[in-house]
């Protein structure tokens, strides 16, 4: 009895003291996550502000979860550190740090932890230029997001993809994902800003590409306020930035001028250089164009210096797509100054990189800085390359030249033509206005024939012709017969087929009401041809030409020239 009472104290003191032990692990461990759950708030409060303090976080953040074996913050910390170190412009370590991350989604099988990471590095891919296997990266991203509900993964992967198409030169392709994004992400009420903000920095900077700086302002202006509301500094900077191009491509170079120092001073504060090639680009064309040319030229050798900088023992070279048109405006602005010597160097630059930009571009550029010793050569290359261009040039323009005057000679003949009937138009309708409107006299015997025509007379002046639903069988119905013998006797006593007979009066209406109708002048071709009866437009003008020998168009044209003189 009392050995058996043993037994059961001990069991229960050893459950007392497991379910303590148990307690506490929970506990320590819930304390932890509390800790790590700081560090990464302290993450994202701060990244885009000051990207090196989260970086210290990160880090942290990365000690304690190996420390304590934590795969899913360890996730975290990689992921962490690798966005961070885009934002820097780190785009060597932003590929490491976001390949572990996506190694550890792997092994947990998560794939929304693999999702972000296979966005983070193939965002530091697109900013190297490699844009095939960024766009790999964001395509697998884009499949794992359409498992989801959630719009807000679609957003940011799809957003991803038309970033590659963008700058691969499909940006009609590009602004129609960015639009369908910011749709989606207003329509669905999404919480996360960044993704917001990005959408308007997607359309605004792909109206850009396509020549829309007015559309430009105005999404950017509303990202730009969108930013500074939560602080996002990278974001600021790529608005202020777009918002420079932008006034740039209006010729308003002043404002350009305020809005791209305003990106270079928030690029600074990142500590991202890389960034401001295209910012320094577009300062120096903005100062070329006010024929500040020392300037200029100050701010398009910071590019070079920038790149010089960056290549220094890199694994993979920038070569932004800034640089190409850097070497031409360099040899502008020199040319300007009467530095020849440097303008014939950054025209050979020019002519170097442009040739195998596509295929070479990191050998090309390398060739630029290291191949000094043969300048002679070179200079000679170019002045035999010059001339073939010439000759080319000289060519093409020939024959450019006498294809134009064969086309204007074509179009000055046509327009005479066009001229031509116009008149005949004017002065037959002016006639048909003056002479008696009787009509022709025939020998009817048949008394049913003339009820026919006599009732068709009627409905020509009530305008039956211009309804949509004229055809044979209701005018047929109209007139009280068949439509095999109303077929008969249009044919017979109006020397036309039906469908020739009612386009007839329709162009006649449409002639008639166009020159004595100036609001009717003012109604588009289509519809013109609605009122008619016409069920399309091509419908209308084929008729119209067929009748008088003019385009609507042509001949409304002329009415508003004749009645302007």
């Amino acid at each position: 009895m009392s050995l058996k009472f043993y037994k059961i104290q001990s069991s229960l003191l050893f459950n007392f003291f497991l379910f303590v032990f148990f307690v506490f692990t929970v506990k320590g461990q819930d304390l932890k996550n509390d800790e790590l759950t700081i560090l990464l708030q302290k993450i994202t409060d701060t990244k885009y502000a000051n990207p090196q303090l989260a970086e210290t976080y990160a880090t942290q953040l990365l000690e304690k979860s190996q420390t304590n074996n934590i795969p899913e913050w360890e996730f975290h910390a990689y992921h962490q550190l690798g966005r961070i170190a885009n934002i820097k412009g780190d785009y060597k370590n932003a590929i490491l740090h976001s390949e572990k991350a996506i190694l550890i989604g792997k092994i947990l099988k998560k794939n929304l932890l693999e999702f972000e990471g296979l966005l983070t590095k193939g965002n530091a891919l697109v900013y190297l230029g490699r844009n095939e296997e960024a766009l790999n990266h964001y395509l697998k991203a884009l499949t794992i997001a359409k498992r989801y509900k959630d719009p807000i993964y679609e957003i940011r992967s799809s957003a991803s993809v038309a970033k590659v198409k963008r700058r691969i030169g499909q940006a009609e392709e590009a602004l129609k994902m960015y639009k369908r994004n910011l749709d989606l992400a207003l329509k669905n009420k999404v919480n996360d800003k960044i993704a917001i903000i990005n959408s308007y920095m997607g359309v605004g900077g792909t109206h850009l590409r396509l020549n829309n700086p007015d559309s430009t302002i105005y999404y950017s202006s509303i990202g730009l306020e969108k930013s500074l509301e939560i602080n996002d500094l990278e974001g600021v900077g790529y608005f202020y930035n777009d918002l420079g191009m932008a006034y740039f491509k209006k010729k308003e170079y002043e404002n350009a001028i305020q809005y791209l120092k305003k990106a270079e001073k928030n690029i600074l504060s990142l500590k991202n250089k890389t960034r401001l090639t295209e910012t320094y680009f577009f300062l120096g064309s903005s100062y070329y164009q006010l024929n500040n040319y020392d300037k200029a030229i100050y701010f398009l050798n910071e590019i070079e210096r920038i790149i010089e900088q960056q290549n220094k023992n890199a694994l993979h070279q920038f070569n932004p797509p800034e640089l190409l048109p850097t070497y031409q405006l360099l040899a502008d602005a020199y040319k300007k100054k009467n530095d020849k010597s440097k303008s014939l160097a950054y025209t050979e630059k020019y002519i170097a990189l442009d040739k195998d930009y596509d295929n070479h571009k990191d050998a090309v550029v390398k060739a630029l800085f290291e191949n000094k010793d043969n300048d002679v050569q070179q200079l000679s290359d170019l002045n035999s390359k010059q001339k073939t261009r010439f000759y080319l040039l000289t060519i093409i323009f020939i024959g450019v030249f006498i294809i134009s005057v064969l086309l204007l000679i074509q179009f000055l003949r046509v327009r005479k033509a066009q001229k031509k009937a116009f008149n005949q138009l004017i002065v037959k309708t002016t006639t048909e206005k003056k002479q008696s409107k009787s009509p022709k006299e025939f020998q009817i015997q048949d008394k049913k024939v003339d009820d026919i025509l006599k009732r068709l007379e009627k409905l020509e002046a009530s305008q039956f012709f211009l309804d949509h639903n004229c055809n044979l069988q209701s005018l047929a119905k109209k007139v009280k017969t068949n439509v095999n013998y109303l077929s008969q006797v249009i044919s017979t006593y109006k020397n036309k087929s039906f469908y020739e007979y009612i386009n007839e009066l329709r162009i006649q209406y449409a002639i008639k009401r166009l020159q004595e109708d100036p609001k009717f002048r003012k109604y588009s071709i289509k519809h013109i041809g609605e009122e008619l009866g016409y069920k399309s437009t091509n419908s209308f003008t084929k008729y119209f030409k067929a009748h008088t020998d003019l385009y609507p168009s042509y001949y409304i044209k002329r009415l508003l020239e004749e009645e302007k003189k």
